[in-house]
């Protein structure tokens, strides 16, 4: 348990770090708001980063909370690890992650397809995100047949 303790501990001081490191950046937006011609796209950009970045501290903050809990008191530590642990929610969380990995690939090679119509920046932007996740799954899936 002391092991599953210390692994939490990292957990805890990573959110912690990402959620202090979200709020720098929302403050240096406002500080340095992205400047286009067309202020239209100027407001659209500021606000989807903000947004993108409120979304991420509202992720963040829940995970503080339950990480902190669970080092507070044992039997939280040990719902925790049950809960992290359990097969029949690996299982879940496995397939899942094999099932919308296949579909975000399949939905960008539609995108790339559809987008090479339209606009040729927008196409090469999604072949090169398609290469990066095809790189990243080929290296993962490599690392992990090796450990296992």
């Amino acid at each position: 348990m002391e092991q599953f303790r210390q692994k939490i501990k990292l957990r805890f001081r990573l959110v912690l770090l990402l959620t202090f490191l979200t709020i720098a950046g929302i403050i240096l937006l406002f500080i340095f708001k992205p400047m286009h011609s067309q202020s239209h796209l100027n407001s659209v950009m500021f606000g989807a980063q903000v947004g993108s970045l409120i979304g991420l501290i509202a992720v963040s903050l829940p995970m503080l909370f339950q990480y902190a809990k669970a080092l507070k008191d044992i039997n939280n530590l040990k719902r925790l690890f049950i809960k992290e642990n359990d097969e029949r929610t690996l299982m879940i969380r496995y397939k899942t992650n094999a099932i919308a990995l296949q579909t975000i690939i399949v939905v960008i090679a539609i995108a790339i397809f559809i987008s090479s119509y339209f606009n040729v920046y927008v196409f090469g932007t999604l072949l090169a995100v398609l290469y990066l996740v095809v790189i990243i799954t080929t290296i993962t899936k490599w690392y992990f047949n090796k450990k296992y």
